[in-house]
């Protein structure tokens, strides 16, 4: 009988399963559930910080909060806020529609809008830096065409809350890690 409680729960994440950008979601959206995604997202990019010889932020953990989603500490042992959010074609999601070719105008454009959004709500006093983190898995992002467009792209921020920006692509065997780019926010 507890074989079939298990098999249930199989067959349920596996309905629930991402057809497009699947390699962060998780299938528990439930907050324990968001928390391990969230978290699971900050240590890929922080495995690439490393092996890019970046080992910026150690020991990151969920918060359990909404602001920030997780936390970790800077090399001077000082608490970092890290915000994730992500960079996914909402319409490619649905069954019915396919991943589609990015515009150059549209990335930079939709990259402008979350760090705006993001940008906006203050993450409280305590925190050394905010990072937010950007993760993607879209099928057309190329991320060395993606590094190319916005190496000379700096991207303004209002309310100047986020110290740092980072977009991580989902898992390269190629490189053996997740490519990341450090978006560049105006000071």
């Amino acid at each position: 009988m507890a074989s079939d409680g298990w098999m249930e729960i199989l067959r349920e994440a596996i309905k629930r399963q991402r057809r497009h950008a699947p390699f962060f979601s998780w299938f528990d959206r439930s907050p324990s559930g968001k928390a391990v995604a969230e978290k699971g997202a900050v240590e890929s990019l922080l495995e690439s910080m490393e092996s890019t010889g970046r080992a910026e932020y150690v020991g990151p953990r969920a918060t359990g909060k909404d602001w920030p989603d997780c936390e970790a500490k800077n090399a001077a042992g000082k608490t970092v806020a890290f915000e994730v959010t992500e960079f996914v074609d909402a319409a490619a999601l649905s069954q019915e529609t396919q991943p589609r070719q990015w515009s150059q105008d549209e990335i930079v454009t939709r990259l402008s809008a979350i760090l705006a959004k993001k940008d906006q709500r203050g993450f409280g006093a305590g925190y050394a830096e905010t990072v937010l983190l950007i993760h993607t898995d879209e099928f057309y992002l190329d991320p060395t065409h993606i590094e190319t467009l916005l190496r000379a792209h700096c991207f303004r921020l209002r309310h100047r809350n986020l110290t740092k920006a980072f977009l991580l692509f989902g898992y390269s065997p190629q490189l053996g890690r997740c490519p990341y780019i450090e978006l560049q926010l105006a000071v």
